[in-house]
Formats: structure tokens, sequence, C-alpha cells
């Protein structure tokens, strides 16, 4: 029956996996961009040419190499700015670096395409993350498996947690964030067997540099969350779950040191954009936060509260079980989430906070939901006699699968719906962009100088190529 039992949870993930690869499918076709996607790519695409020009003025100092790599000036936008600095930049390099190396074995592609490739990859594997983060910690094989089916079904309209509108093209594109989520859940469940010494330290070590190495404020809710993981240990074995807090993520930092410890010595010249709303930066308050999980917003919006129904039935048995960390992680995220608006300067006392986006702590509730569900979906099947387990699994993964589904392919089939407009708008226009690019850099040759093509609060808003301003 074991056998059985692993053989049909890997065919769930497999089919999560599959079911992604399929349902997004489209979105490594776009040609162009309309959301956050193209703030990323011209990251990478500035790696690209830095990649180049280090190489000249480096020869063969490798240190030399590195250092503009990972502080270099970007002039995309405004007046540029050298955001490697202050941004996650291994993603960039590691992307630019594999694309090198693919074009030496004759893949002919251009680096948007791959850089497309590469973000769809990244959010169909997903549920891999998670269901290997729910074996860490020793759920059932099947319990795994309801896991990954469920990894990439959260809903929301558009809070810019877990869910698929986070990266896709009708959505905000934060492929950065998905560097970084792709290592959580694991750095995560790692981080919580080594409290518990259940695991060593270098893989919740390896995990947490990963996920910090992808954002770095993804990689600051990773760290956060070690406290409440810590947290939960006996009062009599405070004496060694401080030490192992303070050394796990004073390794961590120790191994990004180049780059954190940099930016909050040189944090003065880092600004905050007049054109990000306050409700980013405060987040939304009890009121709302509270209104919005109740309702069902924050893990089902657009359909019945499956998932967080099954949310709450999880923090209720993780209270009483060896699983309690999970239901504290939830609890103090959403204390979290409720930000600046409900805590004041309060929430000032932890480093960090006075410039952070606080409405990006609702990945933190999303991350503990996803460990939550298959502890509430292993605590319902055990009360049925042992027997029945294997056919309560299989009936509750399909019943989630037309609970919870039909919202997920919606969305996706009008995802696609706007990719085909886009790139047909696109082709359309692309000979008198080509124009009108080939005609800039002829001039930037010439007479270098900056170009303004509007911008957001004036007609910049309508003068578009396709989906995507000019400017952008």
């Amino acid at each position: 029956m074991k056998h059985l039992e692993k053989i049909i949870g890997i065919g769930m993930l497999l089919f999560a996996v599959g079911f992604n690869l399929w349902l997004y499918r489209l979105e490594p076709t776009s040609l162009i961009d309309p959301n956050d996607n193209a703030f990323q790519f011209a990251l990478v695409d500035r790696t690209n040419q830095i990649w180049d020009f280090a190489s000249k003025k480096c020869s063969t100092n490798i240190f030399c190499f590195t250092s503009y790599l990972v502080d270099h000036w970007v002039p995309n936008w405004a007046q540029g700015y050298n955001l490697p600095f202050y941004y996650s930049h291994i993603p960039q390099i590691l992307i630019v670096f594999s694309f090198r190396v693919l074009q030496l074995f004759t893949f002919h592609f251009s680096l948007f395409t791959y850089y497309h490739w590469v973000i769809f990859f990244l959010m169909s594997l997903f549920p891999l993350s998670v269901f290997l983060a729910l074996r860490v910690i020793k759920l059932p094989w099947l319990a795994a498996g309801i896991g990954a089916i469920l990894a990439s079904q959260i809903s929301t309209d558009g809070l810019y947690g877990l869910d698929p509108p986070s990266f896709l093209f009708r959505g905000w594109g934060l492929s950065s964030q998905l560097f970084a989520m792709i290592w959580l859940p694991l750095a995560i469940a790692y981080a919580w067997n080594y409290f518990k010494g259940k695991s060593p330290l270098f893989p919740a070590v390896f995990f947490l540099t990963a996920t910090t190495m992808g954002h770095l404020g993804i990689g600051f809710i990773a760290m956060l969350s070690l406290i409440p993981l810590a947290l939960t240990r006996p009062l009599n074995k405070l004496k060694e779950t401080v030490p192992k807090l303070i050394f796990l993520g004073g390794t961590t930092i120790f191994f990004l040191s180049y780059w954190i410890i940099p930016i909050f010595l040189t944090n003065d010249y880092h600004n905050v954009s007049f054109w990000d709303p306050v409700w980013k930066f405060d987040s939304y308050g009890w009121r709302l936060t509270m209104d919005r999980l109740l309702n069902g917003e924050l893990f089902d919006w657009g359909r019945f509260p499956t998932l967080t129904m099954l949310v709450f039935v999880g923090i209720f048995v993780s209270i009483a079980s060896d699983y309690f960390a999970f239901a504290l992680l939830f609890i103090f995220w959403l204390l979290l989430y409720f930000g600046r608006t409900t805590w004041g300067g309060l929430i000032d006392f932890i480093p960090g906070m006075s410039e952070f986006h606080m409405s990006r702590f609702i990945v933190g509730l999303h991350l503990a939901g996803l460990f939550l569900v298959p502890i509430a979906v292993s605590w319902v099947v055990s009360l049925l006699p042992k027997r029945f387990s294997l056919f309560a699994y299989l009936f509750i993964g399909i019943f989630v699968y037309f609970a919870i589904y039909p919202q997920t392919i919606r969305y996706a089939q009008h995802n696609d719906v706007l990719i085909n407009q886009a790139n047909e708008m696109y082709k359309t226009v692309q000979p008198d962009l080509d124009t009108l690019f080939t005609t800039l850099k002829q001039l930037q040759k010439e007479k270098p100088g900056r170009i303004y093509a509007g911008r957001g609060g004036n007609w910049g808003k309508d003068f578009k190529v396709a989906e995507t301003n000019y400017f952008m």
C-alpha cells in the first residue's frame, strides 16, 4: 500500500506540473510585455550588455569581471540608477550565463524569448517545490500530492502573492518574486526541521540563501518566518533554540554580506518612488484584511472558498499537533499583513520596515497556507479507517479539482486571448517600431542623450505599442 501511495502521490505531482505546462503554454510566445516583466527583462538585457563590457575591460581578472556584473549602471529609466547594487542580480547573471552557454550549442533564439521560457518553467515547476517541502516535514506522499495540485491554485484579485496573477501576462509580471518563491517552501521546511533537530544546518542555509538571492524582499519574509518556527520549541530548550536561530540567520546573511551590508550602509541613496501608492508601503489594516480573509478573497477570489476553509481547518488541527509552527506562522503573517495602517510606528522596530512594501506580506500568508492545507487534508483522512485512506485522498483530489481548477482555467483562457491580441497588434506596428529604434540607436552614437516618451501621469499613458507604453 505504501508503494502505491508513493506512486499516486508522484502522479499527482506530475499532473500538477503538466497542468501548468499546458495551461500557460502561450506565456513564452508573448512578443511584448505589458507589466513588470518589461522592467525585469531590462535588467537581464543590461546584464547581458555589461557581460560584454566586463569581458573587454577585465580580460582574465575574475574579480573585476564579477564586480561589474553585481554593480553597474542601468540607464533605462529617468537619469539612470545603479540598480543591481540594491536589487537582486544573481538571477539575471544566471539567466545571461545559461543563455550564452546554450548559444554555444547553436540554439538560435533571442534573449527576450529565452527569458520568458525561464519564467514559464519556473512558474510551472512550483508544485515540485511545494511537494518536496511537504515531504521534508514528513507529511504522507498523498498529502504532498494534494499540496502539489493546490500549489498553483491560490486565487486573489491581483494582491501580489504566490497566485498565478502575480506572474502571468494579464497579471503583474513579478518574475523576480518567482526567482525566490521556487526555493521558499523548501527553505521553510528545512528550517523547521533544523530547529527540531531533524536535519543539519546546510539545507536550511542553502535554500534560505537561494530565496534571498532571488528576491531580497521575499528573502526577508523567509528570514522573519524563522521566528515563529523557532518559538514553537519548548521553553526548556530556549537556550538551544535561540543560538540556532541566530546562527541560521547569521550564516545566511554572511554568504550574501557582500550585497546586504552595503545596502544598509548606503540606504540614504535609495529613493522611494513618488508614483507608488501608499497602500504598498502601509498595507491594508486589520479590518479590510480580515474582511478579505473571511470572504475568501485572500485564497479563493472568484470561487467558493475551498482553500480558505482548509486553511482554517489546518490552523485548528495544527495547534494540538507536531505542526503547530505552521499555525503560528500563519497568525504571525496575518498580524504583520495588517501593516503600518494598524500598527503605526510600532512596526518600524523591525529592521528594514521603513521602506518595505508591507502589502507583499501576503506572501507569508500564502506560504503558511500551502503547508496548512495539506495538513488539514491529512487530518481529515486520518479520521477514517486506514483501509479507506487511499480512496479518501483520491476523492479529495478529484473534489478539489472540480471546485478550484475552473477559476484557474478561466483566468488563464482570457490570459491567452490577451497574449494573442497583443502579439497581433505588435506585428502590425513592428516595422515602424524597428525603424524608430534603429534611428534612435544611430542618434545615440552621433549625439548621446536622454529620450522622453512620457510617463503614466500624462500623455505617456496613451502612447503605446500594442499593450505596452513606450516609456516601458
